[in-house]
Parts: structure tokens; C-alpha cells; sequence
């Protein structure tokens, strides 16, 4: 179980992302020193990231909390100056577009699959569409160097499976990975790609176009590290676990026996989730990690239905509820009566022409965070597009 489970969510953040808040939460997750488990024991103790940049060595020491993590807490003036630059930054990337997201523990869009995880996440920083975190998600992962067999194989399996109402989930990594994001972009299929570096640092560079297709056909774009952090060697295998960990199955296409897909593949077990590999040729290194991985215990995959058929059972009714969700976006129309105040509102500003997202918050008075909500959902009932960073009613 993890810390985060143990809390039972005490802290409730479903209120307006203001500046305050996004400081507090990014405050120790920047502060050199701090670690996950640190952070989540702070919260468990406090409810909430409070006032932790300014706790009083007094309360620190009635609340038995850690000399050296009230010292990591509380650096000196230079660092503490390249912290709020960050926060700054942060803040206006996440006002910068409705598409940019910053999700706190305990928002009702952060993944539950998640919440079960060894050291989940405090926050999470996302571009696109969050609604693709609340289905059904299948890992497609593998080597960077992958063959046209497991090119070949990748895109088979992506399809399939994305065309029987899963996500598919991968790092944005060249080889299996692109091919695997690629695929569900050119069906227009949402897929999440899960980042070994910051959103502002799209990594490799080679896929920055690739990862705006995804946010463009309504995928997601996720990253538990800060904006500008660079894609270090470390943080490739910390990510992984949000990859196996945001998935009901990982599939290993291709890999060899030093792939990071094995690490991937390892992870989803310790998280209690389906791993599948599928089989190659003996002769090939790619497929020996693969091998392995059936060896000792990977269940095999030759086509999706091996994948599809296992997590059926699981999460029928949830597929069932996303068909019934798509069939009711295709009738909605611009009726004002099924619309909420706040979207209403929002559509007569659009009403007289294409309008940017500083001009709609100026118009309607809505906090940076609830218009975010509204154009969100707008988005979803086919009713606005958002093109070159202005909002279009869609007729």
C-alpha cells in the first residue's frame, strides 16, 4: 500500500489552481533534498503543502519532523530564488492554453490506478486531453532500435487494441514506442505518453511534432517531473513505473537483455498488473529480452485478443459507459438548455468570432482553473476547437 493510499486523501485540492496553491505544492518537489516519501509523509502529517517553505522550527519539532528535511525545505536565498522563477514559470505555462493541466494528489482526474503505486506523484504537469486518463490503459513498450518485425507487430497490436476502446500508454521514446504513439494518432486514437524529462524539454527532440499530434487528436502528454527539467538518465527508469503503473497490461514488443523495457515489464508485476511479451526469432538480440520475460512467467502475445481477451472481464462496464459517453457527444448540440451556466457564457463570447483564452478570461471573470474545466468539457461535446490559440465555435 502506498503512502498516498495510508492518507485515505486528506487532501482534497479540487479548488482553483491559484498561483498560492501551485506554489505550495511545487515548493517541495523542487527543494533539493526531498524526496517522494518525505513529501508524502509531510502531507500525511499536514493535509496539505502549507506554508512548508516557512515551517517554524518549533512546529517542525512537535510534529517529529526531520531536522535536514526542514533544512531541504528551507534553502538558501539563491536557490530559493530559482525556485519561485520555476513556480513562475509553471504558472504561466499552465494559464498559457486550456490544454495545460497541473493535477494535485487528490484531484478527481488523478488516476487511481496511480494512487496504488509505491511513491506515487505528488502532481502531475499535462498537456491535452485528461479525459484519456479515465480509460482503460494497455503499455506498449520496447526497444529504441526495434526491427520492421517489431514495427510491424507494434502497430498491429496499437490498432487493435485502440480500436477496442483502450489507451494506449507508452514513453514517447523512438523505436516501439513512436510507432506505438503513431499508430492511435493516424486512426485518431487518444494515447498518453509518459515523459523522462519536463513538458517544456519534449525529449527526444526528434518527436516534438509527434507529441503535438497527440495533444492535437486527443491524447495526453504527462510528465511527474518540473517543466524544465532535462531528460537525465535517472529519471527514464523512474518514469517507467507511471507507465506500467497507469496500465492494466504492459506488453513488451521487442528488447533486448539491457532494455529499459525489462525494468517496465518488472514494475507492472510489483504493481499486481498483467505482463505480456511477444515472441521473436532466436537469432534475434531484440527479441531476447522478450524471451525472457516468457521464461518467467510473461504471458504470450501473437495478436491483441491475447492482450484484449484477459482484461475484458475487468473492465466491461467501463468500456460499456465510455461507448455510451461517445454515442451521447455525437447528439449533443448547442442547445442552451444542456449546457451549465458557465458554458453558456463561454459560448456567446465565441459567439461573435474566434476569441483567445486571455480575452475569454477577461470576458467571463472565471478563474484561470474553471475555465480550464469548461472549455475542457466544451471541447468534449464538439461544440469549440481551439486552432492556432484561438477558440472556434465548431457549426
Amino acid at each position: 500500500m502506498s503512502e498516498m493510499q495510508k492518507a485515505d486523501k486528506p487532501f482534497e485540492t479540487n479548488t482553483p489552481l491559484t498561483k498560492d496553491v501551485l506554489r505550495n505544492w511545487l515548493w517541495p518537489l523542487l527543494c533539493p533534498g526531498v524526496s517522494y516519501r518525505q513529501y508524502w509523509k509531510l502531507l500525511c502529517q499536514l493535509g496539505s503543502p502549507d506554508f512548508l517553505q516557512d515551517l517554524q522550527k518549533e512546529d517542525a519539532e512537535r510534529m517529529q519532523i526531520d531536522a535536514e528535511i526542514v533544512a531541504s525545505l528551507q534553502p538558501e536565498a539563491a536557490v530559493r530564488n530559482e525556485l519561485e522563477a520555476e513556480i513562475e514559470t509553471s504558472y504561466r505555462w499552465l494559464a498559457s492554453a486550456s490544454h495545460h493541466h497541473v493535477i494535485l494528489a487528490g484531484d478527481n482526474h488523478y488516476p487511481e490506478l496511480l494512487r496504488e503505486i509505491a511513491d506515487p506523484p505528488p502532481l502531475l504537469f499535462a498537456a491535452g486531453n485528461l479525459s484519456a486518463l479515465n480509460m482503460p490503459s494497455v503499455a506498449l513498450v520496447g526497444s529504441r532500435g526495434c526491427t520492421p518485425y517489431g514495427s510491424k507487430i507494434t502497430r498491429r497490436l496499437a490498432m487493435e487494441i485502440s480500436d477496442a476502446g483502450f489507451v494506449i500508454t507508452s514513453g514517447l521514446a523512438l523505436g516501439v514506442d513512436s510507432v506505438a504513439h503513431r499508430s492511435c494518432v493516424d486512426r485518431n486514437r487518444p494515447t498518453i505518453a509518459i515523459l523522462g524529462s519536463g513538458l517544456a524539454n519534449i525529449y527526444p527532440a526528434a518527436n516534438f511534432t509527434l507529441a503535438k499530434h497527440i495533444i492535437d487528436k486527443g491524447g495526453l502528454v504527462l510528465s511527474e517531473f518540473p517543466l524544465s527539467a532535462g531528460p537525465a538518465k535517472y529519471r527514464f527508469p523512474q518514469r517507467n513505473r507511471l507507465i506500467s503503473g497507469l496500465s492494466l497490461a504492459t506488453c513488451v514488443v521487442e528488447a533486448s537483455l539491457r532494455s529499459g523495457s525489462l525494468i517496465t515489464a518488472r514494475l507492472a508485476l510489483e504493481q499486481n498488473r498483467l505482463v505480456f511479451a511477444v515472441p521473436g526469432s532466436v537469432d534475434s538480440q531484440n527479441s531476447r529480452g522478450c524471451h525472457r520475460l516468457l521464461r518467467e512467467g510473461a504471458a504470450v502475445a501473437e495478436n491483441a485478443a491475447d492482450i484484449k481477451e484477459p482484461l475484458a472481464p475487468l473492465i466491461q462496464g467501463q468500456l460499456d459507459l465510455l461507448h455510451d459517453k461517445q454515442q451521447e457527444n455525437e447528439t449533443v448540440h448547442t442547445s442552451a438548455a444542456k449546457l451549465n451556466a458557465q458554458e453558456d457564457e463561454i459560448m456567446h463570447c465565441v459567439e461573435a468570432g474566434p476569441i483567445d483564452t486571455d480575452s475569454l478570461l477577461r470576458s467571463t471573470g472565471l478563474t484561470v482553473s474553471k475555465l480550464q474545466q469548461n472549455l475542457a468539457r466544451l471541447e468534449l461535446k464538439g461544440l469549440l476547437i481551439l486552432h492556432n490559440g484561438q477558440w472556434f465555435r465548431r457549426d
